[in-house]
């Protein structure tokens, strides 16, 4: 038996969290959760447009007003979680074989209830096309990984990040950062894209 995730997203009544970069690094990090089970099949984002609390693309000027700090928004842009998922979509648009990453002496960050959980987390997708790798790193902290023994070839990477609590309401909000080579530096509450063969 196969699993469809048909919705998924956070459900926040507050507005304290939805919109923000931290609502986008949920959203991927469940996504990539997902894959972890092999029973996966199929897993939908939950909303494609409307407002911050649940959208990837905002459908009009107003998408932040049920947060606690309203600002103007910009229609058909992407939300927090739009932005991180446009990298998820890239990196799965292939298919292929899923493989997680494990990155040595990879910090562990202590959740609120003395769970830990770790600050890099990623997978590689080999497929007909050449591989994918997709890393997000969850700390306070620029990481460095070196891709060289996961990708050969030309080598490229394209990474999305922000301040945790910035809230997204057009596409300036979002740093963007990319370029070429194995070795790749991520820059704290971070998704990179990273491609080659």
């Amino acid at each position: 038996m196969k699993a469809w995730i048909t919705e998924y997203n956070l459900f926040e009544k507050e507005g304290v969290v939805a919109g923000t970069w931290t609502h986008g690094l949920y959203a991927i990090s469940q996504t990539l959760m997902f894959m972890e089970n092999p029973l996966t099949e199929l897993f939908c984002y939950h909303n494609l447009t409307t407002s911050a609390q649940f959208a990837a693309i905002y459908n009009n000027a107003q998408g932040l007003d049920k947060a606690v700090k309203k600002q103007p928004t910009t229609p058909l842009t992407l939300t927090a979680p739009g932005h991180t998922l446009e990298l998820a979509g890239k990196f799965l648009k292939h298919g292929g074989t899923a493989t997680k990453l494990q990155f040595p002496g990879n910090p562990q960050l202590a959740a609120s209830r003395g769970q830990k959980y770790p600050a890099l987390n990623g997978w590689m997708v080999a497929h007909a096309k050449g591989k994918s790798v997709i890393v997000i790193n969850l700390s306070s902290e620029s990481k460095k990984i070196d891709c060289s023994g996961l990708l050969s070839g030309s080598i490229t990477w394209n990474q999305k990040h922000a301040a945790p609590l910035k809230q997204i309401a057009k596409d300036g909000d979002v740093k963007l950062a990319g370029g070429s080579g194995s070795m790749v530096n991520l820059e704290p509450y971070s998704v990179t894209l990273i491609e080659g063969n």
